[in-house]
């Protein structure tokens, strides 16, 4: 998901972050093409390229409240749980 971080962050990062998508399909792409790379891309991918406008602290609190990721149960092995960061 590419995420705008503001112009400071954006040049700071040459760009890396806001338009990071791109780097996932073409990992050894030069950070100083990934914009014009992003905007070739987005017609090819349709409705399968995602940006989101959120500011990145409250994205960032979405994804610590939010996420789940999976836990094996190691008494019961193949058993899998699906957890929040805070139901641990």
């Amino acid at each position: 998901m590419d995420r705008d971080f503001g112009p400071l962050l954006n040049w700071v990062f040459h760009d890396g972050l806001n338009f990071h998508m791109v780097h996932h399909v073409f990992p050894r792409i030069p950070h100083y093409h990934l914009r014009e790379a992003t905007e070739a891309l987005k017609p090819v991918l349709g409705e399968y390229y995602h940006s989101d406008a959120t500011p990145p602290h409250r994205a960032l609190y979405q994804v610590v409240k939010e996420c789940v990721f999976v836990r094996e149960d190691v008494d019961q092995r193949g058993v899998y749980w699906y957890e929040g960061l805070f139901d641990m």
